[in-house]
């Protein structure tokens, strides 16, 4: 059983199956190349979110919009230097423009932070959020 092969991109195993690649170098490259796709559709959606204008501003600049993966690696199951992207800045709540580590903090803390910007007063959101996360926000 196949789930989700791109054959768009010449790769016909399922995106799982790579996932647990075993340190197999074709396999590597198969979900590196999956991985780019993935991130280009990113931009592109970002891109056209900041052509619409709305008001003095863009869509993109009055949303938020997340991308990451459940792991940072799947062959793994490790969630160390998980890449998370963030897009807009809800309205200016959100810092840009920049790349940081949040080294020891939980992503499940950012998510109450990204909820408290979009004005759901959550506390806690999993097992293990707990406090918001500093450095994110305005």
């Amino acid at each position: 059983m196949s789930f989700a092969s791109c054959p768009w991109l010449n790769i016909t195993s399922d995106h799982h199956g790579l996932s647990h690649h075993n340190n197999d170098p074709t396999k590597g490259a198969q979900l590196a190349k999956i991985d780019l796709w993935e991130v280009q559709q990113y931009v592109y959606f970002l891109q056209k979110l900041d052509a619409i204008k709305e008001g003095s501003a863009t869509v993109l600049d009055n949303s938020l919009v997340f991308l990451s993966s459940e792991l940072a690696d799947g062959n793994a199951h490790n969630q160390v230097n998980k890449p998370i992207l963030l897009g807009g800045s809800a309205g200016g709540k959100v810092l840009t423009g920049r790349a940081t580590n949040i080294a020891g903090g939980l992503q499940a803390n950012m998510f109450i932070t990204l909820l408290n910007v979009l004005g759901v007063p959550a506390t806690t959101f999993g097992l293990l959020g707990n406090k918001q996360l500093a450095g994110l926000t305005v």
